[in-house]
């Protein structure tokens, strides 16, 4: 296995006084080979696996990482990563003001790695636009590359929750579902089935992301239509009952009034007086 010695000839480690600066980029396809920088670097490292197997020391642990997984060092944090077979990865190496900031926005502050599973095509995409940008002088291309650097880490604080935001964009489709059709009286198996899950998950899941139940949250989008009827138009209360889905102009009242502590006449009379 080759030992490389990374403090040697580093001539991009510098801490910037920019708001943010990558120092240097690149990617490398290797086979069995161990990087050491006792010193660590003066700036942030971060390093994608995109195949193979890597390790990484992480004071007295070793990390595993596989495809997608990646690893950030901080300023002055001993390095030690290595590869057993062949492997590629990406590395980008940056600083500034506003670096700890980014990374505790994307939820990294804490967490400077993921053991990864699959590599992330998008991600995979960002680093080679990063090292286009990098390598070519056009106009803009401090900024260009601050974007680029704050889309790679946003999306590294994603990646370990990529399972759930897939999850989480099924909800979002439902979620407009019931914003579009909540005059409809559509059951709650119609919505789960949207979602992909029994009734009983549904309501669960939906309870845990929203806070309340799919009910609940149908009942609100009809009660705050029912609060712009009444305050922008003059339509009779019965009429406003039937055009936001209740089939009761009584019952709408009363669960009008549980919600607003005030009747439907009430709630646009007293808006009319202030």
């Amino acid at each position: 296995m080759i030992v490389y010695d990374g403090n040697l000839k580093d001539t991009t480690d510098r801490v910037s006084e920019k708001y943010l600066e990558i120092n240097s980029v690149g990617a490398q396809s290797v086979s069995s080979f161990r990087t050491v920088r006792r010193k660590g670097r003066k700036d942030f490292s971060l390093f994608y696996i995109e195949n193979g197997e890597y390790v990484f020391k992480k004071g007295n642990e070793n990390v595993i990482l596989k495809p997608g997984g990646f690893f950030i060092y901080r300023p002055f944090v001993p390095q030690d990563y290595s590869a057993e077979g062949k492997g590629s990865n990406f590395w980008i190496h940056f600083s500034g003001s506003a670096v700890d900031d980014l990374l505790c926005d994307a939820e990294l502050s804490e967490s400077l790695f993921f053991e990864g599973g699959t590599a992330s095509t998008d991600i995979i995409k960002l680093f080679g636009k990063t090292l286009f940008d990098f390598n070519t002088n056009g106009i803009g291309r401090e900024a260009v590359l601050i974007g680029d650097l704050i889309a790679i880490i946003a999306a590294l604080g994603r990646e370990p929750y990529r399972e759930k935001s897939a999850s989480d964009e099924r909800l979002a489709l439902v979620v407009a579902m019931m914003h579009r059709d909540f005059r409809e009286n559509r059951e709650i198996e119609e919505y789960a089935m949207e979602y992909g899950v029994s009734k009983s998950r549904f309501i669960h899941v939906f309870g845990e992301k929203m806070g309340r139940s799919p009910y609940a949250y149908m009942i609100s989008l009809r009660l705050k239509k029912a609060t712009e009827l009444l305050l922008e138009t003059k339509i009779p209360i019965s009429q406003i009952a039937y055009e936001i889905g209740f089939s009761d102009p009584l019952n709408f009242s009363r669960i009008f009034k549980k919600y607003y502590g005030a009747s439907p006449e009430n709630y646009r009379k007293n808006a009319s007086e202030s």
